[in-house]
């Protein structure tokens, strides 16, 4: 599978070759195509217009990108990120903190 850079002056016409793309059948069968997008209304509207004008939408998986880095470190043998560093670890063990610079009068700060 090669990698391949999809863009356009505007969205219609980058999800248009996008879908036209994706309902060409090029990849063997059972293989699913990582395709990387930039946010999930994104996702939804190429899935639904795959959808109307194929039929069906699949065969590819739609990853954003903390997802995308992921799967590329799968493939090259990285081991994963720890939850932890993850923005929604992160954001989890700061309110803690927050609370207790409140109590100690920081609010001022904020």
């Amino acid at each position: 599978m090669a990698l391949q850079l999809k863009y356009a002056s505007n969205a219609t016409l980058l999800l248009d070759d996008l879908v036209r793309s994706l309902g060409t059948p090029s990849t063997p069968a059972g293989l699913v195509v990582p395709v990387l997008m930039p946010s999930l209304p994104l996702v939804e509207r190429v899935k639904v217009t795959l959808a109307r004008r194929c039929g069906v939408s699949m065969g590819a998986s739609f990853l954003l990108p903390g997802a995308f880095i992921e799967h590329i470190a799968k493939l090259v043998g990285v081991a994963p990120i720890h939850p932890s560093w993850r923005p929604e670890g992160l954001s989890w063990r700061l309110v803690p903190l927050l609370a207790a610079m409140v109590r100690e009068g920081y609010s001022r700060h904020f």
